[in-house]
């Protein structure tokens, strides 16, 4: 189990990295220069490099830990138990991450170039009837759906799947539905990694 587990992970880790190789990609640059993207995107002093390298970094945890929990589920050749114990052994490491993630995404987003002109509520309003401010709400949309969907399935859906297995009843309508949460979940971390592309482009 701890064998698949290392395959695993670094596994859905690797496919966030990649894509976010492939955003990198499409800015022209060469593999991820954390350099020049802080450039482009504005955040060119030591505080705001750091914080942007940090949210890059925390945020592939985050989205290769989703993109597990869903291989696990759906992986062939594992019992219940197994699948139980793999997927419960991510979720630590993913809120662990947020404790870095969300506070490093809102010192971004306050400190964007784009958006720190915005010093009353009625400035931030009017952020929205520009493309950039429209694709931040879809992008804190998806943010707000991939938390919501995963405090579901790690905080209500785990607890019972969890308990199932203690008293050795049937867990597949559990299961069946761990597997459709995880799945929009990982809907919900592409459509924000969209976003996200289509924000560095614009700051471009």
């Amino acid at each position: 189990m701890t064998r698949l587990l290392a395959r695993t992970y670094p596994a859905g880790v690797l496919v966030g990295l990649l894509l976010s190789l492939l955003v990198a990609a499409g800015l022209g640059l060469p593999a991820l220069d954390f350099g020049r993207l802080g450039s482009i995107l504005g955040y060119r002093d030591g505080a705001k490099y750091l914080s942007m390298v940090v949210h890059f970094l925390t945020a592939i945890v985050w989205l290769g830990g989703i993109t597990v929990q869903f291989l696990v589920l759906v992986a062939p050749g594992l019992s219940e138990s197994q699948r139980e114990r793999l997927y419960a052994l991510l979720v630590p490491w993913m809120w662990g991450s947020l404790l870095l993630l969300i506070p490093t995404g809102v010192y971004n987003t306050l400190n964007n170039p784009v958006t720190e002109f915005a010093t009353s509520y009625e400035q931030l309003l009017q952020l929205r009837a520009r493309p950039y401010g429209q694709v931040l709400v879809v992008k804190h949309i998806f943010v707000v759906l991939s938390l919501g969907l995963a405090g579901v399935a790690h905080f209500v859906v785990l607890p019972r799947w969890q308990l199932l297995l203690d008293e050795q009843r049937p867990t597949g309508s559990v299961v069946t539905t761990q597997r459709v949460v995880s799945g929009v979940a990982v809907v919900a971390a592409a459509g924000l990694l969209w976003s996200v592309t289509r924000l560095v482009l614009f700051g471009h």
